[in-house]
C-alpha cells in the first residue's frame, strides 16, 4: 500500500482524480457488496 502511495504522488492531477474516484467507486461497491452479503 505504501509503494501504491508513493506511485500516485509521481501522476498528474488528473490521474490522482481519476484513481481517486476509481478507488472511491471501488470502495463503494465493496461495502455494497458486504452489505448484500450480511
Amino acid at each position: 500500500m505504501l509503494g501504491y502511495e508513493k506511485e500516485q504522488r509521481s501522476l498528474t492531477s488528473d490521474q490522482k482524480e481519476a484513481t481517486g474516484i476509481l478507488s472511491t467507486a471501488t470502495c463503494l461497491e465493496y461495502f455494497d457488496l458486504m452489505l448484500y452479503v450480511h
